[in-house]
């Protein structure tokens, strides 16, 4: 899937307080200055932000900017809302520190994300107000507030969501050598947002702004070039453009040449040069990637076979919520693989998994509580459990389920619901219960 451009936008906030609760030495009064100064100087967030707090307001202490700002900063650090949005104020003001609207920015945005949802109508003024400054540059040919004020039509940040003026502003923008914008109005082309779709538009303009370096365009580029959209479909020219935005650091790009080395280019399969990728993907943090590297060192695919390794990046990708990690880290911890086996750890992370739905974790859970292992034997537990995955389509769990009530040794025999599962298992590609479902069939049909 193709992207735009990544942009940011101004904010501003008003600063904000934390609530102290009332045992807290550090308070923002008169009388707390030396208490949170001692917290703070031991790395407290919540005592730096109140220093800072303190410097501001000359509470119980000299006023001082420079000093508030140095404490928000340790607090923000330590990602302390609040000292974020007040740090974005200092930089926004110039308040102890040089004005840099680039770093209010980043603050305020970390600040957000953190939660501060009640500043919406504050963001709205300031992004009307940045719009009409944009637009004043933008008018007198500033290249870069054309290119801007394309991104607040495109997101309808201080006016109207309008692509008509977006791809407008940007086309202006791409026509004076602007990247950024080259790889937008690329985009709308593309997408046909505000203009006519034309994938050989697209590609004309992804070209200029990827042949200057943008990673973005590159990107696009390659998945034009796949799927012979505005251009004559090309493996090795998708292959050309995604490694030079993964080459960059664009992990989509990683992920798609992993990809493409795992499943074969032109039926040849590299698994090699497919682990090479999902390593600098993974070491960047993607969940995907470390799962599918977990998968690698578990079987030895592209690289050395190796159970620590495999289950240091299921770890970390379980941790995220990969739901394939966590199956898989649950394997590993129930059959001691490379680990000592821990079968509490293992139906730790299988129940992770089967609460998203994944069919094989629920088979695994049905097992453990069926032999007792890791929990106290429970068969009512094994058969609801057996029963979930068969639901979501587990052909083992299928099958054994039509074994359970054929035989009637857990539940009541039924040669119905035996059938019924047989089937579902037959059509799961499960040939070894095609003469099952002969047999039943003709035993209840007699």
């Amino acid at each position: 899937m193709e992207r735009l451009t990544p942009v940011c936008f101004f904010l501003t906030l008003g600063l904000l307080t934390t609530a102290c609760t009332p045992n807290d030495p550090c308070q923002i009064d008169e009388t707390s200055f030396s208490a949170c100064l001692k917290l703070a100087n031991q790395g407290d967030a919540k005592a730096q932000y109140k220093t800072g707090k303190l410097y501001e307001t000359g509470l119980g202490v000299e006023q001082n900017y420079q000093e508030a700002f140095k404490w928000y900063t340790h607090a923000a650090n330590q990602n302390n809302a609040d000292a974020q949005a007040n740090l974005g104020e200092f930089y926004q003001e110039g308040l102890g520190v040089e004005k840099d609207y680039q770093k209010a920015i980043a603050w305020y945005k970390k600040s957000v994300e953190q939660g501060h949802a009640d500043v919406q109508t504050k963001l709205n003024r300031l992004y009307k107000a940045e719009a009409e400054r944009y637009l004043l540059l933008a008018k007198q040919g500033d290249i870069a507030a054309q290119n801007h004020l394309g991104d607040l039509y495109y997101y309808g940040s201080g006016v109207t969501q309008d692509y008509e003026k977006a791809a407008e502003w940007y086309s202006s923008a791409a026509k004076q050598g602007d990247i950024g914008a080259q790889a937008n109005i690329g985009y709308l082309y593309s997408k046909g947002l505000g203009v006519t779709q034309d994938y050989k538009e697209a590609a004309k303009w992804y070209t200029k702004a990827a042949k200057q370096g943008d990673y973005t365009a590159q990107y696009n580029m390659g998945y034009l070039s796949l799927n012979g959209l505005g251009v004559i479909q090309d493996n090795e020219e998708a292959i050309k453009w995604y490694t030079l935005a993964a080459n960059q650091g664009d992990i989509d790009a990683q992920l798609e040449l992993a990809a493409f080395y795992y499943n074969g280019i032109d039926g040849i399969k590299n698994y090699t040069e497919s682990a090479k990728w999902y390593i600098k993907a993974a070491e960047q943090g993607n969940a995907y990637a470390q799962y599918m590297l977990g998968r690698f060192y578990d079987v030895g695919q592209g690289v050395t076979q190796d159970y620590k390794e495999a289950i240091q990046w299921y770890t970390q990708a379980a941790n995220q919520g990969n739901e394939g990690a966590q199956t898989n880290l649950g394997y590993i911890y129930s059959e001691g693989l490379g680990v000592q086996k821990n079968s509490a750890v293992a139906m730790k992370w299988f129940l992770k998994a089967a609460e998203q739905g994944s069919a094989t974790a629920a088979n695994n859970i049905a097992a453990h509580y069926l032999d007792g292992d890791g929990v106290k034997r429970d068969a009512k537990k094994a058969i609801e459990w057996l029963t979930k995955s068969a639901e979501l389509g587990e052909g083992i769990a299928q099958r054994n389920l039509g074994m359970i009530y054929e035989r009637g040794e857990i539940v009541p025999q039924d040669y119905e619901k035996a059938l019924e599962w047989y089937k579902k298992a037959a059509d799961n590609g499960a040939s070894d219960v095609v003469l099952k479902v002969e047999e039943l069939t003709k035993k209840l049909h007699k």
